[in-house]
Formats: structure tokens, C-alpha cells, sequence
């Protein structure tokens, strides 16, 4: 019994270790990380530059850093680059929000408010596309333009990695079981070209996956993504100005359902991406963000 008890312990303080050099490793002040609280939640989270400020949501799985190759562009543009772990993923903790489109909305008005963030451009992608269309349909004079790439919004089938939320025995093995090589696998299945993922991008995946509290977090976010999977929006009521940016053979949410946002979205700019999948901001960093500034010249 007390050798069970002293491995249990030395297996505690390993993951606790681990978890400590995961958070140093990933936000470390060099690279701009600070850190705010929202009601409870300390959000990670990096600010460069002046000017018009965009704000960069990532999606599920994934962190700020997944913006990394937008920064230099958007700072010599002359815009202020702002970029945040999303509730429920990353490096951001504490109080918990409900995951759903009222609470993200809400807790992105009073982020904004916290770091003066006034009439934001807001690029997000998948989740982070969703947080950003709910934001401008409630906050529409406070929105100057949001950019989408591959959003979620219209009814589809979550991929895998979602629908295992509804499993305890798939979760069990997901959080016990999981490798290197299976976290690898599921990552690069947001690209095309499933080898242009970089290794930074596969650790970092890996990583925050299996931070300590950051699983349980992320089966709350898939189980509240579950419950609108069959949810029609209303996308009429969008009126701030929309650039659409979407992969041509996107796995996780299906190409074809850019013709619902060219029916029922006025003032929507839209560019498709060939041989490019889920994430453009990583599989084509310089022609996404090439295709937004541009966009933006336009304004």
C-alpha cells in the first residue's frame, strides 16, 4: 500500500512538473505573452503595435500561437495585433465560462473593454469564426469587419474528435491512451498536404492537449459544439462587412457550405483557398494574410 501510495504521489508531482514547464514553455514573456482577468478567468494573451486593432480568434484545439506568421505582416501594415487563447483551449484558466455563443460574446466585450479595444477587425477561425459572427450580429456598431476562415455556423457532423464527448468509454481512452503519434495524426488532419504541418505546431498540439485540466475543458467546449450541430442561424442578420476565407478541401467543416454564406450574407467578400484544408492561417500563412490586407486597403 505505501508503495502504491509513494508512486501515486511521484506520478503527481511528475505531471504537476510537467504542467509547469508546458505553461513556461509556451507563454513566455520573450514572446509577448501577458496575461489579464476577466471575472476570474485569466486570459493569455499577446499585444503588439498601435493603430486599428485586429484581434485573432483561434479555433478548437488550438492557441494564439497558431497566428504567429500573421504577426510581422499586420504590425507593417500599421494595424495593433491582438491574439488570445480562447476559453477552454490554451493557457488561458481560472473561472470557467459556459461555452456557448451568449458567454463567448459576452466575455469578448468585456475583454475589449479591459484592453481598450474600441471598433476591432476580428479574424477567427472555425470556433473562432463562430465567436467572431455571433460578436458582430450583437455588437454590430462595434465591429468595423470580421474575417472568417472556415467558420463554423451552419449544421454539419463534428468531426471525431468532437463526437467523442458523448462517449465516456472513447473519452477514457482519449485522455489515458493518448500518443504522440495519435495527436500527431489527428493535428495534421487539418491540412491539405497533411506533411507541411511543422513540428512546433504538432508539440504544441500535443502539449496543451494534455495539460493538466485542459482535457475536461475541452470535452465541455465539444459537448456544448455538440448540442448546435443542428442549429440553422440566422446569418441574415449579419451586417458588418465579411471576408470569407475557405479551404477547397476542408475535413472538418465541408466546403459547400460556403453557398449558405453566399445566400444569406450581404457585404461578404469571399476568396476560396485550393489545395488548402481546415487551417489556412498555418497551411498558407502568406497567402491568407496577402488576401486580407488586401481587403482591408479596400475599407
Amino acid at each position: 500500500m505505501v508503495r502504491a501510495l509513494l508512486t501515486l504521489l511521484i506520478f503527481t508531482l511528475a505531471s504537476c512538473a510537467n504542467s509547469v514547464e508546458i505553461r513556461e514553455k509556451w507563454t513566455k514573456k520573450e514572446d509577448g505573452s501577458r496575461f489579464v482577468e476577466i471575472e476570474g478567468t485569466s486570459v493569455h494573451y499577446r499585444d503588439f503595435g498601435e493603430g486599428q486593432a485586429i484581434v485573432l480568434l483561434h479555433g478548437i484545439c488550438d492557441s494564439l500561437h497558431s497566428w504567429r506568421h500573421f504577426k510581422k505582416p499586420i504590425l507593417e501594415a500599421g494595424y495593433r495585433y491582438i491574439a488570445l487563447d480562447v476559453p477552454g483551449f490554451g493557457l488561458t484558466h481560472g473561472k470557467e465560462i459556459p461555452y456557448d455563443q451568449e458567454n463567448y460574446t459576452l466575455f469578448l466585450n468585456k475583454l475589449f473593454k479591459k484592453l481598450n479595444i474600441e471598433s476591432p477587425i476580428i479574424i477567427g477561425n472555425s470556433l473562432g469564426g463562430y465567436i467572431a459572427w455571433n460578436y458582430a450580429i450583437n455588437y454590430p456598431r462595434e465591429t468595423k469587419k470580421i474575417v472568417l476562415l472556415s467558420p463554423a455556423g451552419y449544421p454539419l457532423s463534428p468531426p471525431l474528435v468532437v463526437r467523442i464527448s458523448e462517449n465516456g468509454f472513447l473519452q477514457w481512452i482519449a485522455k489515458n491512451l493518448s500518443t504522440r503519434m495519435s495527436s500527431d495524426f489527428i493535428a495534421r488532419g487539418v491540412f491539405y498536404n497533411r506533411e507541411k504541418m511543422e513540428e512546433e505546431d504538432l508539440e504544441r498540439f500535443y502539449e496543451l492537449f494534455n495539460l493538466e485540466g485542459n482535457f475536461e475543458k475541452y470535452m465541455r467546449v465539444f459537448k456544448s459544439i455538440m448540442k448546435l450541430q443542428n442549429a440553422v442561424p440566422d446569418l441574415t442578420r449579419l451586417e458588418t462587412p465579411t471576408l470569407l476565407i475557405w479551404g477547397e478541401n476542408d475535413n472538418w467543416i465541408p466546403f459547400k457550405q460556403t453557398n449558405h454564406w453566399k445566400r444569406d450574407v450581404d457585404h461578404l467578400e469571399f476568396f476560396p483557398l485550393k489545395e488548402t484544408g481546415h487551417t489556412p492561417q498555418l497551411e498558407r500563412p502568406k497567402k491568407t494574410i496577402q488576401i486580407i490586407l488586401n481587403s482591408l486597403k479596400k475599407e
